[in-house]
């Protein structure tokens, strides 16, 4: 069985945001014809899907004169394979390596604070006319795909990128070692989350509300209700990344900061 945190510190429940991250990295290599290159110093790897989960350069523990040749090295794999855009992420602030992305072609996309949550705290009251479901199947992950994109509109998330992880599920089936879900308010569905265990926590993903369907409630009971179910596999603490407009909420359900944000910065193919 997997190792899994208890009585955490501080310093163990930052570490594990990017520990489940780098998990989630190496459970997408699930999908066929996946490729990755691992090392001590620098990671990345490439999928048949589009997307920054799905094509990633990560774990960057560089010095400043190795830089340049491992941004060339990344993007020399990548230019031979079919990846439209690559995700550069990082947890330290390294404006020196920063600077060097951007020189090579990278767009800053944002940066966000880590934030965990003891599960066994957790009160759930789900609103009155709300249902949340685990989608599987074509038409609950359609349902997950249409409610994220309308949560995420504002973000200026593409359609595709919003349908990328139920792609995802729907390749692996019962494989998928994540799990969607969807929020249904009145029969409509109108949230996200994704769920997944690794990296000694339980880490949530694409946690959205519809801009209709915000304060009613739901972003709340959709963020804890997967938590609840990773209790009942042993997990102690939930874990996520925020965006800013979603810190309150968070808060206001017993997520509090720990030491670390985890940002990214992107690249799309031209040649």
């Amino acid at each position: 069985m997997a190792f899994i945190l208890n009585n955490a510190t501080d310093a163990q429940l930052a570490e594990s945001v990017e520990a489940n991250l780098f998990a989630l990295f190496h459970a997408v290599l699930a999908l066929p014809g996946s490729e990755i290159v691992e090392g001590a110093h620098l990671s990345y790897h490439h999928t048949i899907l589009p997307g920054s989960m799905f094509n990633a350069v990560w774990r960057a523990r560089l010095t400043p004169d190795q830089f340049d040749a491992a941004i060339d090295e990344a993007l020399t794999w990548f230019r031979a394979r079919p990846a439209p855009m690559v995700a550069w992420w990082f947890s330290q602030q390294t404006p020196d390596l920063f600077a060097r992305l951007e020189t090579h072609g990278f767009e800053f996309d944002y940066d966000a604070p880590g934030m965990a949550l003891d599960i066994e705290a957790i009160k759930l009251r789900v609103p009155d006319g709300f249902t949340m479901v685990e989608a599987h199947d074509e038409k609950t992950l359609a349902d997950w795909s249409a409610a994220l994109y309308g949560a995420y509109e504002e973000y200026h998330m593409p359609l595709r990128a919003a349908r990328v992880w139920a792609d995802a599920t729907l390749a692996l089936g019962d494989a998928a070692p994540w799990k969607l879900y969807v929020g249904y308010w009145n029969g409509q569905p109108v949230a996200t989350n994704m769920l997944f265990n690794g990296g000694s926590v339980a880490g949530l993903y694409c946690v959205g509300t519809i801009p209709e369907a915000r304060g009613r409630g739901f972003g709340a009971a959709i963020t804890l209700k997967p938590l609840l179910d990773a209790q009942t596999e042993g997990y102690r603490y939930g874990v996520l990344f925020a965006a800013e407009m979603a810190i309150p909420m968070y808060r206001k359900v017993g997520f509090r900061q720990v030491n670390i944000s985890i940002g990214r910065y992107v690249w799309a193919k031209t040649t």
